[in-house]
């Protein structure tokens, strides 16, 4: 039985899929092509994906029988009979050829047996005819505009006379992974104002739902997927998964793990850019199971680790880091995030934890991202998944002057409330040197009039006039209750932690500083300059190992409207225009802040931004050695 070593379309075929999927041309499935051509095995998609014809062909067949699987997908059964074969031959290859509009046929798709696993075609021997079948999925982009003319030539097989191939089942679907999602944009890219995208491929039609506190509802896009495969697990430090949510022994903290998001490698991200037959521009993103649309890139090679190993499987945190008793850098909960500390220092951290352990980078926090869009198909996240902590920044001044006591009195505040962590400073706030990270164990009324008293837990305290209280970063965990894999712990107040594909808080909580990505003020230009770097072991305060890019960063701060696209780099997102238009709730509904002295990347926003808090906030303000209240970030296992 023949194995398949690769699968690709062809450049031609790409081309055409982009147009069939803009809705300027169709697609018309001609035949399909045996040949024996010989493959090392060892051949890149590119260089396959740049053929134009079999290297040997034999012989050609109609298409017995073609289904359409979904909006994205087209299933072809290839029958190929050996009454005129004159003598026998190794299947090594096999080409789908197809035409567009223009009438011009291509070979649209190869593959490729593995060198060592062929199969054997036989000469017709006058008394039994024997065939071959094949069952390719092939992508299509769009198939309301596909034409399949399936020739009566085509040979039956006897499952289809036995009428037992009248369904796809689940599992065949699931071969033909495709989850996406398109935009109208400008000639130039910028999209149009509106925040909401279509979808398309297997979770067209279905809606994305979103729990608030414990409810319990049915979500049907996370049993699609890739969604499906995305499971949190207690990891060990050597990388061995300990235990997988719903086992007996899954812990959402422990001794000397961490709590992490097993994501899938075995999948591409593309993003493009096509005109439809009316002339309007559409932006498109896709997570897929094969390297199908333009510039696709691979995840699992964009995630190998260091040595260059390709894992099945990488290890995004479901929490900010904090270290453990042992001092490794840690994703659990129940702990206050370790904030105020650099991306330098917690770089430093992370590597005590072991091989392949890093800070997130932007590669990893950009698939989230990605996995996060065309989830939603909607980039407001504050209006879907939540606002988060988004509102949670508050402060108060004292009203007396106590000494060994466990409270502070304010003037009556509804905002305070039990549970929430906070600091005292002597005076204003960013500053916790009278008490720090407290739970409010109580709210009650004071003796004072038209006052409360705010009660905290752990140690007296003396408190002056002008001591500030003020809501600081939250303890984590607060998502561990909730059934559901996105929404908020409580109400939508702007007061609760988010969860977005299982990961608690990944915006509107803390700048989270991220790796991969340095930026360089240019006088010259009035812009930061990226550098990128997709090797965890060249990460560094400095531009050794790091990429120049095209494009720049404008300093000045605003409303992103437009972020820059690098075909080379499908994932990689980065705000390049603001304002002109752009405000919370339109085009991206996020936020960018960028000075002259950014160098380091700070991702999410954080407790103390509101409504500029979004999964695409980008901070670019703070040098390498920045620090902060409201900063801190993520330790990643590839």
């Amino acid at each position: 039985m023949l194995e398949v070593y690769k699968m690709v379309l062809t450049a031609s075929g790409q081309a055409l899929h982009a147009k069939c999927l803009a809705g300027s041309s169709g697609i018309t499935f001609t035949k399909f092509v045996l040949g024996d051509g010989t493959y090392s095995g060892t051949e890149s998609v590119s260089d396959l994906a740049a053929r134009t014809s079999l290297k040997n062909a034999k012989n050609e067949f109609k298409v017995s029988k073609a289904s359409v699987v979904n909006n994205a997908t087209c299933k072809l059964e290839m029958n190929a009979s050996n009454l005129e074969i004159t003598a026998g031959y190794y299947v090594r290859e096999i080409g789908v050829y197809a035409k567009g509009s223009d009438g011009i046929e291509i070979l649209y798709s190869l593959t490729v047996a593995k060198p060592d696993k062929p199969d054997w075609m036989p000469a017709y021997n006058g008394v039994a005819p024997g065939s071959l079948r094949y069952i390719e999925y092939i992508s299509v982009g769009n198939a309301e505009n596909i034409s399949i003319n399936v020739d009566a030539g085509g040979l039956a097989s006897q499952d289809d006379l036995d009428s037992l191939t009248d369904r796809v089942v689940a599992l065949e679907e699931g071969q033909a992974g495709c989850v996406g999602i398109k935009r109208k944009c400008a000639d130039d890219g910028t999209p149009v104002s509106s925040t909401a995208w279509r979808r398309f491929g297997n979770t067209k039609g279905m809606s994305a739902v979103y729990a608030r506190g414990n409810d319990e509802i049915e979500d049907p896009i996370m049993k699609v997927w890739p969604f499906n495969q995305l499971k949190p697990c207690d990891l060990n430090m050597d990388g061995t998964v300990a235990a997988y949510i719903g086992d007996a022994d899954f812990v959402w903290t422990g001794d000397d793990i961490s709590v992490m998001l097993e994501i899938p490698s075995d999948m591409y991200f593309a993003r493009w850019y096509a005109k439809d037959s009316d002339g309007q521009n559409w932006e498109y993103r896709v997570f897929s199971d094969s390297q199908r649309y333009p510039n696709s890139i691979s995840i699992k090679e964009l995630m190998k680790r260091s040595d260059g190993t390709k894992t099945d499987h990488w290890y995004f945190p479901i929490f900010f880091g904090s270290k453990n008793s042992k001092g490794h850098y840690v994703s659990v909960s129940g702990v206050v995030p370790l904030y105020n500390s650099s991306v330098t220092a917690d770089r430093t951290a992370v590597k005590t934890n072991g091989d392949n352990w890093q800070i997130i980078d932007k590669w990893a926090w950009d698939i989230m991202a990605n996995l996060i869009l065309c989830y939603s198909a909607e980039s407001n996240v504050r209006t879907t998944f939540g606002r988060g902590h988004a509102d949670w920044y508050h402060t108060k001044t004292s009203l007396l002057a106590e000494s060994n006591v466990n409270k502070i009195t304010v003037s009556n505040d509804a905002n305070f409330e039990v549970g929430q962590t906070v600091c005292i400073g002597t005076s204003g706030v960013w500053n916790a040197s009278v008490a720090q990270d407290r739970k409010i164990t109580e709210v009650k009324a004071s003796n004072t009039a038209n006052a409360v008293d705010i009660v905290l837990d752990g140690a007296a305290f003396t408190t002056t006039t002008t001591s500030t209280i003020w809501r600081s970063a939250p303890f984590i965990g607060e998502t561990t209750s909730m059934a559901n894999a996105n929404g908020t712990a409580g109400a939508n107040d702007g007061k609760h932690a988010v969860r977005t594909l299982w990961v608690e808080d990944f915006y509107a909580t803390m700048h989270t500083g991220i790796d991969g990505m340095n930026l360089k003020y240019n006088s010259d230009s009035d812009a930061l300059d990226v550098y990128v770097c997709t090797d965890p072991s060249k990460y560094s305060d400095t531009y050794d190992g790091f990429t120049k890019l095209d494009e720049s960063i404008p300093v000045g701060d605003g409303w992103i409207k437009k972020e820059a696209f690098n075909k080379h780099y499908p994932t990689l997102e980065y705000p390049v225009s603001v304002n002109n238009g752009a405000g919370s709730e339109t085009y991206e509904a996020a936020y960018r802040w960028a000075n002259k002295n950014g160098q380091r990347p700070f991702a999410g926003g954080s407790f103390d931004c509101g409504s500029s808090d979004s999964v695409r906030f980008l901070s670019c303000g703070g040098g390498f050695g920045y620090a902060y209240w409201s900063s801190a970030s993520r330790p990643l296992k590839r």
